[in-house]
């Protein structure tokens, strides 16, 4: 095939368009445009311009696989797989991520330790973290080395309590007791540290329910004492406090503590 001429040589920001004396041109990403030396009726053959082409289109998939790693935590495999997604080659998509470890912009356990430091921070439980690392792809190897570290489970534990003990606070001791342990296994957190961590719960948290239960009641009785007697008050109190939020179990414990 005929040489390509270069015509003329159009400078932008992101890209250097050659334009050749034939009609055709090639926008040059900067990085390629750099690596030769190019210059008016320069002429290129067959072999040069595919191999242009190529470069050009390893610079673009780098450029993408780079500012993905850097966006994304992402295991090594999950990362080679979103490349092959692309299009690209298996071999050229682990020169590319090879290439990125090279540079220092990808190393898979700092991508696993911002996962893991994410996940605590959102207090979630060790068997959590464990299966999605290994289902976003990580390495046995890798997630071996997580050390478990009772006190951060407990600790995370306690951060949660006061919200879950706020969303079941009119269960009675039982109830709130096995909500909070399903809801702390549905975290993630071992059965041994939950059991730990539900031994030291204040033991005064459902004697302030009580205790307000009962004024609350009391209020009740004076309110419709007057307009209601004998069974038809009994049911006008219980919808009272019922409609407060008090459970069922609490409120007849009450009422046959004081009657």
């Amino acid at each position: 095939m005929p040489l390509r001429k270069i015509g003329r040589i159009q400078y932008g920001k992101k890209k250097i368009v050659l334009h050749f004396t034939n009609g055709e041109k090639i926008a040059l990403h900067p990085d390629v445009y750099v690596e030769k030396s190019f210059y008016l009726n320069k002429e290129i053959s067959e072999d040069e311009y595919q191999n242009l082409l190529a470069n050009n289109a390893l610079i673009k998939d780098f450029m993408y696989a780079k500012n993905y790693c850097l966006n994304h935590n992402i295991s090594y495999d999950k990362f080679l797989f979103k490349l092959m997604e692309r299009g690209l080659d298996k071999k050229v998509s682990q020169a590319i991520i090879e290439q990125l470890i090279a540079y220092h912009l990808y190393d898979e356990k700092d991508h696993l330790n911002d996962l893991m430091d994410s996940y605590n921070l959102n207090n979630k439980g060790y068997h959590y973290i464990i299966n999605n690392l290994v289902t976003k792809g990580f390495s046995d190897a890798l997630i071996k080395t997580i050390i478990y570290d009772e006190d951060l489970e407990l600790s995370k534990i306690n951060n949660l309590l006061p919200l879950l003990i706020k969303k079941y606070r009119y269960d009675n001791n039982q109830k709130l007791s096995e909500h909070l342990r399903q809801s702390l296994l549905r975290q993630g957190f071992k059965l041994d540290v939950i059991k730990r961590a539900l031994n030291h719960l204040p033991s005064n948290q459902r004697q302030d329910i009580l205790i307000s239960l009962k004024k609350d009641y009391q209020k009740a009785l004076r309110l419709y004492s007057k307009k209601f007697s004998h069974q038809a008050l009994k049911e006008k109190v219980l919808k009272y406090l019922m409609l407060k939020g008090y459970s069922y179990l609490d409120i007849m414990e009450v009422i046959n503590a004081i009657d």
